[in-house]
């Protein structure tokens, strides 16, 4: 019978192995990032929630956002879950807005386009 509870037992499983192997599928930047994370205390145990923070952002954002994000962070210096947070946030927006914009098949309709003009350019106005 085991008596640890949960919480304690997904704790205990946690090491820089599982932490690296993670942030490997992700890409090399979210691998940078934890590495650096990872190194960052005297005891390395000390950075195992904040790579747990960063490495959920992925629930939220998923892979590519986070990757992007992490690459951002390190060139900005950027070491802190919340930092890469609001860069995903930033990132998240973009990306709607990106979205949003009309293709040029939308914007068209919008154009005037004079089709019916007769052939020689000018109406005639009586």
């Amino acid at each position: 019978m085991n008596h640890i509870p949960e919480r304690a037992r997904v704790y205990s499983s946690w090491n820089r192995e599982t932490f690296l192997n993670q942030a490997h599928r992700i890409g090399p930047n979210t691998y940078k990032m934890i590495t650096i994370i990872l190194a960052s205390r005297e005891f390395e145990v000390q950075t195992y929630r904040s790579c747990v923070g960063v490495l959920n952002l992925r629930k939220q954002y998923g892979d590519h956002l986070l990757e992007q994000a992490c690459g951002q962070a390190l060139d900005l210096k950027v070491r802190s879950r919340k930092g890469i947070k609001t860069i995903l946030s930033i990132l998240e927006q973009e990306s709607e807005v990106i979205e949003d914009t009309p293709d040029e098949d939308d914007i068209q309709q919008y154009y005037c386009t004079h089709d019916d003009e007769p052939s020689g350019g000018s109406y005639d106005h009586e």
